[in-house]
């Protein structure tokens, strides 16, 4: 989180981002929810052309609308629950571009503290549990629901063949050691709801419970379905994948490599 950490934008801002190679290479780009590399509203300086950066229920940077329109790059107020508003600005922006190349990064602050889940979320989960336990199921069927409207969103407009769809967790769940059930309007910086069992540790830890994350990739008629792939892979793969997938190569020498031979079947090495 560069943002928090006291240090200079410097190197980052020196640097080449995906965003860039692919709006470089005549994508269409943009930027919905979370942002934790400095201000919001220089989004559009590495890479973005659109931004939607609502992350909560408090004014954000933007220059669209929820209906994927041009406005002048300011705060919006939060019209809809985050994690709905962030999904339905992505589909907005599929609508607009379905007839050329898109890049979309759709960054969900879900499950995440402050656990924000509306009702109609939370009633999906009835039954004994802890408080923020539920929270954080509310939150993941949110997201649920907004990776369902795009995908259908894609599928109406024939474009699901056309789409590489990569869904990747940040890091484990932080249990914060015991896991406490604290009101959900108190202790933003504890446990967020979420479970890591069986695997060992937490976020911020280095065994598999820290670093061991959800990581799905989709691309029908390209890529075959229902698979696991058993070897480590990174989320530095998604650029290097994003790059061959965009035919721009490997330009600048990217850390991660492209996953689609391996995941075709073309190269059985791990």
């Amino acid at each position: 989180e560069l943002d928090n950490n006291g240090s200079a934008l410097d190197g980052f801002n020196k640097e080449t981002t995906i965003a860039m190679r692919l709006q470089i290479a005549g994508y269409a780009t943009a930027q919905f929810g979370k942002w934790h590399l400095g201000p919001t509203e220089a989004i559009t300086k590495h890479g973005f052309k659109h931004v939607f950066s609502q992350n909560a229920q408090r004014p954000f940077s933007a220059n669209i609308t929820l209906e994927g329109q041009d406005r002048p790059m300011s705060d919006l107020p939060p019209g809809e629950y985050h994690l709905d508003a962030c999904s339905k600005a992505a589909v907005s922006i599929i609508e607009r571009y379905k007839n050329q190349p898109f890049f979309l990064y759709l960054a969900y602050r879900a499950p995440h503290t402050p656990l924000d889940a509306p009702k109609r979320y939370l009633d999906r989960f009835p039954g004994e549990m802890p408080e923020r336990r539920r929270l954080a199921l509310g939150m993941i069927s949110a997201m649920d629901d907004g990776v369902g409207l795009i995908v259908s969103t894609l599928k109406k407009h024939n474009l699901t063949e056309k789409t590489l769809i990569f869904f990747i967790g940040d890091n484990g769940a932080p249990l914060k050691i015991h896991k406490i059930d604290s009101p959900r309007d108190s202790d933003a910086g504890g446990w967020d709801g979420s479970l890591n069992t069986p695997l060992n540790g937490e976020k911020g830890m280095l065994s598999e419970g820290g670093i061991s994350t959800p990581f799905l990739i989709a691309w029908p008629g390209t890529i075959p379905g229902g698979q696991v792939y058993e070897h480590p892979v990174t989320a530095l793969d998604f650029a290097a994948t994003a790059s061959a997938a965009a035919s721009i190569g490997n330009r600048g020498g990217l850390d991660g490599v492209n996953l689609l031979p391996h995941l075709t079947g073309e190269n059985k090495a791990p």
